[in-house]
């Protein structure tokens, strides 16, 4: 589980430089490279040319990457419906397999973001008039039918990102009631919630998606260094509270996360160098090498983490599962143990009312026995009297 932490960690922390490379800032060259590969994170497929096999439609390649959610949603919930024909051991449980399905959605939120407000993000052309085009899509006017199109197919994909913020909102609030009533299914669902914090901060999945959020929208304002002014504000506000609740299970990712926050505070205050008609001059190799410093000590930590957990050398946090959802079985056993301690009073009453019935039946014969007794021995007096009497009589 603290891999699987590791891991998602990481993906965010990608995900949050691919944003950072959809800022209105011209980065120097050297950071081609970089940028590209973060690009990957948020579903940017331009480094694998990806005309070759879906042409040149842009409508086309944008709205393959918007239903991707959609999609996902659908093929797991027909497998499950699909899986109600096997065998009972096979068949999958709708609320596990809800749970997949938002572990993905979640894994990939800054991502979604960022290519459903693609069309969003534009610039305005030099010159007298107000013409714009995407930033992304220069080509694209944003008067044309076909930038019409990539705005329907725009909101369309953001539909499912305000569900699923309102269904997480929901499944905080109400967890601890779940908690409290043992309502087994609805805590399988939304493990994806819990699992990862601590149970004092079963909330923080709400500051991720809050901050995954910001970073996403600020990108789509148009001034570079109000960019890098807000995100940096988003990212102190969000390292402090880090450091306060200290909210992971395990302390190896509460140090990653810490370090990926400062990390990318640098990059940004970095980056401020490059807003400027200059772009940079002649410190944009020191800026250069100040974001490409971050990218390798960003890698290597999370390299050595990786390993060090592999082979078990890290404190893998809180093993008791304080956090974990009941399994089925587990619920079953509970709830029978106490059925069992609500029937156990009952049948020491029952026992109880059976001794002192049992109490009160020897009494009973105890004192028939007392009132027998002087009847016994009234008759046996009278035997005596009667033998002295044939006595006596013999003799005379």
């Amino acid at each position: 589980m603290v891999l699987a932490m590791c891991a998602g960690t990481f993906v965010m922390t990608m995900q949050s430089c691919a944003a950072l490379a959809s800022l209105a800032i011209s980065f120097p060259d050297g950071l081609g490279g970089l940028f590209a590969g973060t690009r990957l994170f948020a579903l940017d497929l331009r480094a694998l040319r990806p005309e070759c096999s879906l042409g040149s439609s842009v409508i086309a390649s944008y709205a393959l990457k918007v239903g991707l959610p959609w999609f996902m949603f659908g093929l797991f919930a027909v497998l499950c419906l699909l899986s109600k024909l096997l065998p009972e051991p096979l068949r999958w449980e709708a609320t596990k397999a809800f749970n997949t399905v938002c572990n993905f959605f979640q894994a990939a939120f800054i991502t979604i973001i960022l290519t459903v407000i693609g069309p969003f993000r534009t610039f305005e052309h030099p010159g007298k008039g107000d013409r714009s085009s995407m930033l992304s899509s220069p080509d694209i006017d944003t008067t044309s039918d076909t930038y019409a199109g990539l705005v329907a197919f725009a909101v369309f994909g953001l539909l499912p990102c305000f569900l699923f913020i309102t269904m997480y909102a929901f499944s905080v609030r109400q967890s601890p009631a779940w908690r409290e009533g043992n309502m087994t299914k609805y805590l399988q669902a939304i493990k994806f919630v819990l699992f990862r914090f601590e149970a004092h901060a079963y909330y923080w999945g709400l500051c991720f998606l809050a901050r995954s959020t910001a970073v996403s929208i600020i990108t789509l304002l148009p001034n570079p260094f109000t960019q890098l002014l807000l995100l940096s504000v988003v990212m102190v506000v969000y390292l402090v509270a880090l450091c306060l609740v200290w909210p992971w299970k395990a302390p190896v990712v509460n140090a990653l996360d810490a370090l990926q926050t400062g990390l990318l505070l640098v990059i940004l205050l970095a980056a401020t160098r490059l807003v400027g008609t200059d772009n940079g001059g002649e410190d944009s190799d020191a800026v250069t090498g100040i974001i490409s410093t971050c990218y390798v000590v960003l890698l290597v930590a999370f390299g050595i983490a990786g390993v060090l957990v592999l082979r078990g050398k890290l404190d893998m946090g809180d093993k008791t599962g304080s956090d974990s959802v009941p399994e089925k079985d587990g619920a079953e056993k509970g709830a029978k143990e106490e059925a069992d301690k609500e029937e156990k009073p009952e049948a020491d009453k029952e026992a109880a009312g059976a001794e002192g019935h049992d109490a009160g039946a020897e009494g009973n014969v105890a004192e028939a026995d007392t009132e027998e007794k002087p009847e016994d021995e009234a008759a046996d007096g009278k035997e005596n009297a009667d033998d002295n009497r044939v006595k006596i009589a013999t003799q005379i």
